[in-house]
């Protein structure tokens, strides 16, 4: 059980003008004030999928894309981090419920009647985790279906790619934060149509790997020392604060996908 006396809000606010690709790469999220990083304790983490998808396309296609594109980080042998399918559901609750820890899921979502939130933002994605030692209970994508239009690999037009876009949120659900290279799946930008993200480049590999390496332990998190009953550290993030109501231990990220001035996207 997870008992600790932290409380953190916040929204990513990584700055997408003036992003290179250089010699730092791939980063983990972590908590600003803890500097603790994000981590699964269990490497097989079960998600689940609205059963209405997008309503751009039909249901079966959107499905697909989602299995196919989660599937993408499964696939690196040096980690063995697997994203586990656990079917469709009708399910619409977003978000963690500590009254009934064992009912959460970890959910992706359409929302396609009503976007509660920034009404630029693509996709937005949630993150709930233990702020003294980052370990993640839950997290959750929506898709914004009210604003934007999305298109699979099956579609005439690529419009706002799915599997582009769940590529890069994928990568924000097991612990990475943004990557400086510019072919990154987890770099913070997305031109108009772009479909580059639908694969891992070697940097997401490397972050993956790093992370989760397959059959060994969790790599220690450069500037947080874990508390003493628990060993294991975790992930990095440029954030800014706001407080809401929440049980004291827990820590949220969320990670917002936005439309930027010069008409390409910019990832959360």
């Amino acid at each position: 059980m997870i008992k600790h006396a932290l409380l953190s809000a916040l929204v990513l606010a990584t700055l997408v003008l003036g992003l290179t690709s250089g010699a730092q790469a791939f980063t983990r999220s972590r908590d600003p004030e803890t500097k603790a990083c994000l981590w699964w304790k269990d490497r097989l983490v079960k998600v689940v999928l609205n059963n209405a998808c997008s309503q751009d396309v039909p249901v079966n296609n959107c499905a697909n894309a989602v299995w196919t594109t989660l599937d993408v980080w499964n696939n690196p042998t040096c980690s063995d981090f697997r994203f586990v399918s656990g079917g469709t559901t009708s399910r619409t609750d977003v978000g963690f419920d500590q009254d009934n820890w064992d009912d959460n899921i970890n959910l992706i979502i359409w929302q396609n009647e009503d976007w509660p939130h920034d009404s630029s933002a693509i996709a937005l994605t949630t993150t709930t985790y233990d702020r003294l030692t980052g370990e993640v209970v839950d997290t959750d994508v929506e898709f914004n279906g009210v604003d934007f239009t999305f298109s699979t690999a099956e579609s005439p037009d690529v419009i706002v790619d799915i599997s582009n876009t769940l590529a890069h949120e994928a990568g924000h659900m097991l612990g990475l934060d943004h990557s400086s290279n510019t072919s990154a799946s987890m770099y913070g930008y997305a031109p108009e149509g772009e479909t580059q993200k639908r694969d891992l480049s070697q940097d997401d590999i490397d972050g993956l790997c790093h992370v989760y390496p397959a059959g060994l332990g969790l790599p220690p998190c450069e500037g947080f020392t874990p508390p003493d009953n628990n060993k294991d550290g975790g992930g990095g993030c440029g954030c800014v604060t706001g407080v809401q109501t929440f049980p004291a231990w827990i820590g949220l990220l969320i990670f917002l996908s936005f439309i930027a001035l010069d008409k390409k996207r910019r990832l959360g």
